[in-house]
């Protein structure tokens, strides 16, 4: 009996030695440089030293498996602020906005894993607000009719997606603020930022990591399908010369039909090149930017040849990028014909008998903010409320056909699909 208790300590150590193995997590490590697409949960003040509260809106992938899963909670500190550009400030004053606007720099520092645990980064963010574009592949109808109903159309949808969709009192108060001569500045919830790793990060993992799946050879089966990359280099329609060289990362890797094997894992460089550039010019003229891929480089440091256009690609939500059959983008007027015509119909009817009507004044004083409709509203004098309608109407008018267009671009980390096809 002593001789089995005597066993039975001495087997304890190497028992727990197997067990502490056998449950020691396990880490990953996401490189430094990728970037982490996050999108803010609450309303904060641009204040420096807040704390900030956000998620991922996009799965972290690494090779063949996902590390970092959507709506992993993100935190973070704001450490300073930056003036807007130059234009857009003076845009804002035109508008009847006199804020001092900024932009807010904010730093994340650390995540929380799925089993509740932190890890602890650091990632400078850049203000990332996008929608994705994608490709139209009907004939495009450019008859005036035709573009008057599709502005139409695409007006009556935004309109009733801010009744519908969720954070529509978050829109409001945006619109409101906007509307104000001087307004206090926030990160508004649902603001999305790009957080580059500026160092390598290491991620425990469940027990449960799935095996590696088999890398299927490409040279005997070419990759076809849609794939998902980023940028690696800032393009432009103002600066990118045709024929320039362009690069993309993946982003999520390609499985087979059958997803048991590997095509193209995530990290899989492509290069391509620029195939069409016009910059934006005078009287209202846009760019034009289109680019293709057609080289993917291998795990070997070997290359293959394959033939990718972009069918849709993130953009900000105020550029009017369309994508055409041919994956090129196009910037369109940020003040389409519809607008034109209804500030025109509105200055002509601010003339009218009713003119210095304060329901009238209120709906025609429009090009100036709440600053211009409370002066034409308070004055009671139509002379003023036909002045800030005809202003409305001359910036209008400016601004679409004799100020320069817009160029397209698309920065770094930009996000894109691209259809893969044999040739």
């Amino acid at each position: 009996m002593l001789r089995q208790i005597i066993i039975g300590v001495a087997a304890v150590p190497f028992c727990a030695v197997s067990l502490a193995a056998e449950t020691a997590p396990a880490y990953e490590t996401l490189p430094a440089g990728l970037p982490l697409r996050i999108a803010i949960d609450h309303r904060y003040s641009i204040r420096t030293g807040t704390q900030v509260q956000g998620h991922l809106t996009a799965a972290v992938y690494l090779v063949d498996h996902i590390v970092l899963p959507v709506d992993t909670p993100v935190y973070g500190v704001v450490v300073g602020r930056h003036p807007v550009k130059k234009s857009v400030r003076i845009n804002a004053l035109f508008d009847g906005d006199f804020t001092a606007l900024s932009v807010p720099e904010i730093r994340f520092e650390r995540l929380q894993l799925p089993d509740g645990t932190e890890a602890s980064f650091t990632a400078p963010a850049i203000e990332r607000d996008a929608i994705v574009v994608r490709m139209n592949r009907a004939k495009p109808d450019n008859s005036a009719s035709a573009i008057l109903k599709k502005e139409f159309n695409a007006r009556r949808r935004a309109i009733m997606g801010g009744y519908v969709s969720p954070g529509k009192s978050e829109r409001l108060r945006q619109w409101f603020y906007h509307m104000l001569p001087y307004h206090p500045q926030n990160i508004w919830t649902g603001q999305q930022f790009d957080a580059e790793l500026s160092e390598p990060l290491e991620v425990a993992q469940p027990f449960d990591i799935p095996a590696p799946l088999p890398v299927e050879d490409i040279k005997t089966n070419k990759p076809t399908g849609t794939i998902e990359a980023r940028l690696t280099e800032d393009l432009t329609s103002a600066t990118c010369p045709v024929g320039m060289s362009i690069h993309a990362v993946l982003s999520k890797p390609l499985l087979d039909k059958e997803r048991e094997h590997v095509l193209l894992p995530e990290g899989t460089m492509l290069q391509g090149s620029i195939v069409e550039s016009q910059p934006a010019s005078m009287f209202g003229r846009n760019g034009r930017l289109r680019f293709a891929f057609h080289k993917i480089q291998l795990a070997d440091e070997s290359d293959e040849k394959v033939h990718g256009i972009v069918t849709a690609a993130e953009s900000a939500p105020n550029a009017n990028i369309t994508i055409d059959s041919e994956g090129g983008a196009r910037a369109t007027s940020p003040n389409p014909a519809l607008g034109t015509l209804t500030l025109a119909v509105l200055a002509a009817a601010s003339r009218g008998d009713d003119g210095g009507s304060p329901l009238n004044s209120a709906i025609v004083s429009n090009g100036f903010g709440l600053m211009g409709r409370v002066a034409s509203m308070a004055s009671g004098n139509k002379d003023v409320a036909s002045g800030f309608a005809y202003y409305a109407f001359a910036k209008n008018v400016v601004r679409r056909y004799i100020a320069k267009g817009k160029d397209v671009s698309f920065p770094r980390n930009t996000r894109i699909q691209i259809d893969l096809a044999e040739r």
